[in-house]
């Protein structure tokens, strides 16, 4: 079993509501249950991010550091940017 903290948050009004509506509407047990999915899909979110990094921005930096000429376009790196952080929000919905 696992152990549980208590712990005191503030949360903003219109949070706050979302949490008790997702409550009401059956999609969690309680509020404890809600957050605490919230906190681990933001835990997995930064994993990923961080997972991302090592792998294609240290490898690409480490390629353009052995070879300035593999250096790609500023317009590719964004249009790659743009398009990992789609796939990675495709994963997490």
């Amino acid at each position: 079993m696992t152990k549980h903290e208590k712990i005191t948050v503030e949360l903003p009004e219109e949070l706050a509501s979302e949490v008790r509506r997702l409550v009401a509407d059956g999609s969690f047990e309680n509020e404890s249950a809600a957050l605490q999915q919230g906190i681990q899909h933001l835990l997995d979110h930064e994993a990923g991010v961080d997972d991302w990094l090592r792998r294609e921005v240290l490898a690409g930096h480490s390629e353009y550091t052995s070879d300035p000429r593999s250096a790609v376009d500023g317009d590719r790196l964004l249009h790659a940017v743009r398009e990992e952080a789609a796939n990675l929000k495709r994963k997490r919905a």
